[in-house]
C-alpha cells in the first residue's frame, strides 16, 4: 500500500512485498517525510506490514496495520496477535486456493478425457488398448469401422481380447495366419509392424506397441491404418517404373533387374538363356501404315510371344521393336532350338492391322550361360551379336552366340576405329570413276560418246601410305557411328571438287554414294542444305545421290519424302546396284529417282549366262519404259560394252572405260581418253539397238534353261518336235529376216548352221531322253550364243 505521495513503490507495503519480510515504520522516520503530513491527518503514528507465509498465490499481497496510539504498536503482544491473524488468514487462503485448484484439476481432467475420446474416435487410425490382463481398456470407433462391426466400442471395455478376436478373426484373408500373428505379438510383447490382409481385399497396417512402466507391463496398444489406396498407388508406381505402357510387358528396367537377380542366384548345373528379338522391317509398317498401326502390331507380337513362355520365364519390351527374353532354367541347347522355333511360329501368322492383313517376322539371338562368372551387359551384348547374325543370315531365324561371333564383332570394332581414325586424321580420299555415255543422234543411228558424269568412290590411306578401296571397310560404313560423319565428309568433299572443276570450265556431275542409314536420318536434309548453302546455287544440279538398295529399308513414306525434298533442292537421286535389293520394283514405284544402275553381278556374264542376259535386258526395258536413265556397272570389256549398247544401254561404267582415279589423274585422263579407248569409235559408228535380236536370244536361253531344268511344258515340247521348229522360233525368224543383209558374214553363217543343229539335237533328246545328249544341248547352245553375238556385233571390238 502507498499513500498518495510522489515516491510510489518505496513505502512500507512495497518493501514488505519485495523482501517477503515484516516491515515496521514510525512516522518520524526520515523516509516518510514526503507524506508525514498526510499521515498526521489520519492520526497515524506507526505502521506494521506482514507478508502471508506459505501462500504463493498471495506473494504480491501483505497485511498492513495502522496505529494511532502512542507506543502500542511496538507492544510484543499486539505484534504477535497481528502475526497470528495473518497466519490464520494465510491458512484460510491456502485452503481456498487448494480447493479451487482441485476443482479446476477435476474439470480439466474431465475435459481432457473427453477430448481424448473425441480425438481417437475420429482419427482414421483404429486404436485399441489392452490392460496387462488382456482385457480391453479402450477401443476407438475407427477400429470397429475397419472391421465393419456394428457395436458401441464402450461395450468392449473390460472384455478379454479373445472375445474380441473371436468376432474379427474370420474377417481376415487367412484367419489362421492372422490368429498366429496376434498370439505371437501377445506372447513376445515386442513392438511389431505388419500388413494385415482382409477377406474383402482391403489391406491394413498394424502397429503393436507394448506399454511398459519400467520393467512391469501395463498392457499394449494396437493401432490399425487402412493402406489399401496407398498399396494401390504403390502398385501403380511399380507398374509405371517396371512395366511397358504400350504392351503391358516388363520394361527394360525390370528386365535388367530380373537378369541381375538370375545371375546372382544362378545355381550350378542350370542353364540360363537370354534372348534378344527384333522385328524384321518394322520401320516399313510405321512408314506405310502409321505409328498407330505399328503400336497395335507391337501389342499383338508381345501377346503372341507371351503365350509361348513358361511361368518362370520373362519377356520384356526393351524399346522400339526390340524384345528381351529370360529363360532361367532352360534344358540345354536342344531346348533353345525348340523354344526358338515356337517363338518364330507364334509370330508368323498374319495379323489384321488398320484394316489390312500384314505379316511380320522376327530375328532372334540367344546367349547361353551355364558356368563361370558373367554380368548382365556381357550376356546382353552376346545375345545382341547373335541377333544381328540372324539378321545378316537373312532374317526370320535365330542364332545362338558362339566365340566366332565375338571375334567377328571384335574385327568390326577394329574396322570401325580404323575408319574413324582415318576420318579424324584426314586420311580419307575420294577417287572418281568416269561414266561413258553414248547419245544417239536424232535419227537414232549414230551415237556420240562423251563423259559428263563420274562416281565418287571412297578410299582410305593407312599409316604406311597404302591406299585401300571401300571394299576393305564397307561392312561398317552404314553403322550408326560412321554413317552420318562419313556421309557429311563425302558430300562436302565432292561438292568442293565439283566447284573446282566448274571454276576450271569443266561441268562434271558427281554421283555420291549415301548409306541408307544416313539418308533416312532426320539430319540428312539439313546436311545437304548446309553443304549447298556454302556454294554457288548452280552446283546442286551437278550432284547426284546414289542410294544402295538394302532390302525394304527404302520402302516407305520417309524415303519417298526425302527423295522428293532432294529433287526440290535441285539434287538428282539414283538407285545404285539396282536389282540386288528385296524390293527393286517397289523402289522404282515409290521413289522419284532419275537414274538406276544395274549391278555388275548381272552384266559381267552376258554371253555365258541366260539368266544374266534375261535379267539385264528386262531391267533395261523396265527402267527405260519408266523414263529413267540406266547405267550398266561392271563393264570390263569392249565386247561387253558393245552388247549392252545393242541392248539399249547408253551409259557404261567399269574397268573397260577406266578405273577409279584421283581428281588430278582424272583431269589428265579426260584430255586423252579417246586415244586410250579406240573401240569407242566403232561403237559410235554402229550403235543401232536391235530389240528383236535381243528378244530372240533371250527366248532361246529361256527354252534351253527349261530343258536343262526339266521344266519344259508339254506345249513347249510339242513346239520343239515340229519339223520346222528352227524356222518358227524367235531366233529362227530373226535369222531369216537378216539372212540377206548378212550374206557372206562367216559369223552369221555359223550361227544359222548351229541353230539348225541345235533344234535337231533337241528333237533327238525329246524323242529319246539322255543325260549325255542334254549335256550336248547345253554345250551347243553356249557356242550358238557366241556366234549370235559375233553376228550381231559384227565389227565391234
Amino acid at each position: 500500500m502507498a499513500l498518495d505521495g510522489p515516491r510510489i513503490g518505496e513505502g512500507l507495503f512495497a518493501r514488505c512485498v519485495k523482501t517477503g519480510q515484516a516491515q515496521f515504520l514510525a512516522m518520524d522516520a526520515p523516509e516518510v517525510l514526503a507524506w508525514r503530513a498526510r499521515a498526521a491527518e489520519f492520526g497515524i503514528t506507526t505502521m506494521l506490514a506482514l507478508p502471508f507465509p506459505g501462500v504463493p498465490e498471495l506473494r504480491n499481497h501483505a497485511a498492513v496495520f495502522y496505529e494511532t496510539g502512542a507506543d502500542e504498536a511496538g507492544d510484543a503482544d499486539l505484534v504477535e496477535t497481528a502475526q497470528r491473524m495473518v497466519r490464520d488468514v494465510a491458512f484460510a487462503a491456502r485452503a481456498i486456493f487448494t480447493r479451487h485448484a482441485l476443482e479446476q484439476s477435476h474439470a480439466s481432467a474431465s475435459q481432457a478425457n473427453a477430448r481424448f475420446h473425441h480425438i481417437f474416435n475420429n482419427l482414421p487410425t483404429g486404436v485399441i488398448v489392452f490392460a496387462a490382463d488382456g482385457c480391453v481398456q479402450y477401443c476407438s470407433g475407427a477400429f470397429m469401422a475397419m472391421y465393419a462391426l456394428d457395436l458401441d466400442p464402450a461395450t468392449l471395455v473390460g472384455r478379454p481380447w479373445r472375445e474380441l478376436w473371436g468376432r474379427i478373426a474370420g474377417l481376415h484373408a487367412d484367419p489362421e495366419v492372422a490368429t498366429q500373428r496376434v498370439k505371437a505379438q501377445m506372447h513376445h510383447h515386442q513392438s511389431t509392424t505388419a500388413e494385415i490382409r482382409l477377406a474383402d481385399g482391403r489391406i491394413l497396417l498394424g502397429h503393436y506397441v507394448p506399454l511398459q512402466d519400467g520393467d512391469q507391463s501395463r498392457g499394449a496398444l494396437w493401432s490399425l491404418q487402412d493402406i489399401t489406396s496407398l498399396k494401390a498407388q504403390e502398385a501403380q508406381i511399380h507398374r509405371l517404373v517396371h512395366q511397358d505402357p504400350l504392351t503391358g510387358l516388363a520394361n527394360r528396367r525390370a528386365f535388367d533387374t530380373r537378369l541381375a537377380q538370375c545371375l546372382y542366384t544362378h545355381p550350378a548345373g542350370k542353364v540360363l538363356v537370354v534372348g534378344i528379338l527384333d522385328l524384321d522391317h518394322f520401320k516399313n509398317v510405321n512408314d506405310r501404315l502409321g505409328h498407330g498401326v505399328g503400336d497395335a502390331l507391337l501389342i499383338q507380337v508381345g501377346h503372341r510371344l507371351s503365350t509361348v513362355l513358361r511361368d518362370s520365364d520373362l519377356i520384356a519390351r526393351l524399346g522400339g521393336d526390340e524384345f528381351g527374353l529370360i529363360l532361367p532354367d532352360c534344358p540345354g541347347a536342344d531346348g533353345v532350338s525348340a523354344f526358338a522355333q515356337r517363338l518364330l511360329a507364334a509370330v508368323e501368322p498374319a495379323m489384321v492391322l488398320g484394316g489390312r492383313t500384314e505379316q511380320i517376322s522376327v530375328s532372334i539371338g540367344f546367349a547361353v550361360h551355364q558356368e563361370g562368372a558373367c554380368d548382365v551387359q556381357t550376356l546382353l551384348r552376346r545375345a545382341d551379336m547373335a541377333m544381328y547374325a540372324a539378321k545378316a543370315a537373312g532374317r526370320r531365324q535365330y542364332r545362338v552366340f558362339d566365340v566366332e561371333m565375338e571375334s567377328q564383332i571384335a574385327r568390326r570394332e577394329s574396322l570401325r576405329r580404323w575408319v574413324l581414325g582415318a576420318l579424324h586424321e584426314n586420311r580419307l580420299e575420294l577417287h572418281y570413276q568416269p561414266v561413258l555415255s553414248l547419245v544417239s543422234d536424232h535419227a537414232g543411228e549414230a551415237a556420240r560418246a562423251g563423259v559428263c558424269k563420274v562416281e565418287a568412290l571412297l578410299r582410305l590411306r593407312d599409316d604406311l601410305g597404302t591406299l585401300h578401296a571401300a571394299s576393305a571397310f564397307e561392312e561398317v560404313i552404314d553403322e550408326p557411328q560412321l554413317a552420318g560423319p562419313l556421309g557429311r565428309w563425302v558430300l562436302d568433299q565432292a561438292l568442293s571438287q565439283v566447284e573446282r572443276w566448274k571454276s576450271a570450265g569443266l561441268s562434271l556431275q558427281v554421283c555420291v554414294n549415301i548409306s541408307p542409314r544416313h539418308f533416312l536420318d532426320s539430319s540428312f536434309l539439313q546436311d545437304v542444305r548446309h553443304v549447298l548453302r556454302q556454294r554457288p546455287d548452280d552446283l546442286a544440279q551437278l550432284i547426284e545421290l546414289e542410294l544402295t538398295e538394302h532390302g525394304s529399308q527404302l520402302n516407305g513414306h520417309q524415303a519417298r519424302e526425302v527423295v522428293k525434298a532432294c529433287r526440290g533442292l535441285g539434287v538428282s537421286v539414283s538407285l545404285d546396284d539396282f536389282g540386288t535389293g528385296n524390293a527393286s520394283l517397289t523402289h522404282l514405284q515409290l521413289l522419284d529417282v532419275s537414274t538406276v544402275k544395274i549391278d555388275r553381278r548381272f552384266t559381267h556374264d552376258l554371253f555365258g549366262s541366260n539368266a544374266n542376259l534375261s535379267i539385264t535386258y528386262g531391267m533395261l526395258r523396265t527402267a527405260q519404259m519408266m523414263g529413267l536413265s540406266v547405267i550398266a556397272e561392271g563393264v570390263e570389256t569392249s565386247r561387253q560394252a558393245a552388247a549392252l549398247l545393242a541392248m539399249g544401254c547408253r551409259h557404261l561404267q567399269g574397268y573397260a572405260v577406266a578405273r577409279p582415279m584421283s581428281a588430278a589423274q582424272l583431269d589428265a585422263w579426260l584430255r586423252t581418253w579417246r586415244a586410250q579407248l579406240p573401240w569407242v569409235e566403232v561403237l559410235e559408228a554402229g550403235s543401232r539397238v536391235d530389240d528383236a535380236a535381243i528378244q530372240a536370244i533371250v527366248s532361246h536361253g529361256v527354252g534351253v534353261q527349261q530343258l536343262l531344268d526339266q521344266t519344259l511344258s508339254d506345249q513347249g515340247k510339242a513346239f520343239f518336235m515340229q519339223p520346222q521348229a528352227h524356222r518358227l522360233c524367235s531366233l529362227g525368224r530373226w535369222c531369216a529376216a537378216h539372212a540377206l543383209p548378212s550374206r557372206g558374214d562367216p559369223a552369221f553363217a555359223r550361227l544359222e548352221r548351229m541353230h539348225v543343229e541345235f533344234h535337231a539335237l533337241v528333237h533327238a533328246h525329246l524323242t529319246a531322253p539322255s543325260q549325255a545328249r542334254l549335256a550336248e544341248v547345253e554345250s551347243l547352245s553356249l557356242a550358238l550364243r557366241g556366234s549370235f553375238w559375233d553376228a550381231l556385233l559384227g565389227g565391234s571390238p
